[in-house]
């Protein structure tokens, strides 16, 4: 990852009570923000324009409560045309069975697959910003060493200035 980002620096974020490595970049960073809480990725434009979006948001549950446990709150956080009949299943790309997505379920899948295929102008965002979507990758994932913790964390469409594989509760 050091040569996609060669004028930053890399070390550990801290936000939320997460931990995460990643770089630091002149016009590209994660900004921590406890409102989320967790991380918005910063970044600012050739204007000197600052855009700011969720890059990793904290969800809780019990301990002992299974990942899907925080679905009323990511419905709640992801308005959406269908959200109210998405659910949190396997990610089918994650061959370590640790990510899930926030996917449609009965009128909003067929509406998606629809759109996807190219069939309709239908909706391309179904589950609102934390579900499907035509630009990008977006997982859940239980936040290892916080079991009462579900991380959101929007992966986009490019290689990311973070390593989601370090993501973990913070010392």
């Amino acid at each position: 990852m050091r040569a996609t980002f060669p004028d930053c620096v890399w070390g550990e974020q801290k936000a939320a009570g997460l931990s995460i490595s990643a770089f630091t970049c002149p016009k590209h960073k994660l900004a921590p923000d406890e409102s989320l809480p967790g991380f918005q990725m910063e970044i600012t434009d050739g204007d000197g324009v600052v855009g700011r979006y969720p890059a990793i948001q904290v969800f809780t549950k019990a301990a002992d409560a299974p990942v899907d446990a925080v679905i009323d709150a990511v419905r709640a956080a992801s308005p959406g045309p269908f959200t109210a009949t998405c659910i949190l299943t396997a990610n089918p790309n994650d061959p370590t069975g640790k990510t899930f997505q926030f996917m449609p379920t009965g009128e909003g899948k067929t509406a998606h697959e629809a759109f996807i295929a190219g069939a309709s102008n239908g909706e391309p965002v179904p589950c609102g910003p934390m579900g499907p979507s035509e630009a990008g990758d977006r997982v859940f994932q239980q936040v290892e060493g916080a079991p009462g913790k579900v991380a959101y964390v929007n992966l986009g469409s490019e290689i990311q200035i973070f390593d989601i594989a370090t993501l973990r509760a913070a010392p």
